[in-house]
C-alpha cells in the first residue's frame, strides 16, 4: 500500500494543478499518515500529523482537501 500511496501522491504532485504564479513545487519528503478510523486512531493526532506532512512536502492548504482521501482507509473512507 505504501507504493500505491507514493504513486498516487506523485500523480497529484505531477498533474500540473499545483503550478501557480509563484511556481511552488510539491514534494514527497515525508510519508503521509494513514487514518482508518479504528478505535486506536486519534483523529486530532492524525490531523496534526497530516498537516505537518503537508507542510514538509510543500502542499498548499487548498490542495490538502484534494489529496486527503488518499490517506483514509476503512470506516474513515466511507
Amino acid at each position: 500500500n505504501e507504493a500505491q500511496n507514493d504513486t498516487i501522491t506523485q500523480l497529484y504532485i505531477n498533474d500540473g494543478s499545483n503550478q501557480g504564479a509563484d511556481e511552488r513545487h510539491e514534494y514527497k519528503l515525508v510519508d503521509f499518515p494513514i487514518f482508518s478510523g479504528s478505535h486506536d486512531d486519534d483523529p486530532v493526532e492524525w490531523y496534526e500529523a497530516f498537516n505537518r506532512a503537508c507542510i514538509s512536502n510543500n502542499i498548499l492548504e487548498n490542495r490538502r482537501i484534494a489529496i486527503v482521501s488518499n490517506f483514509l482507509r476503512g470506516t474513515a473512507l466511507s
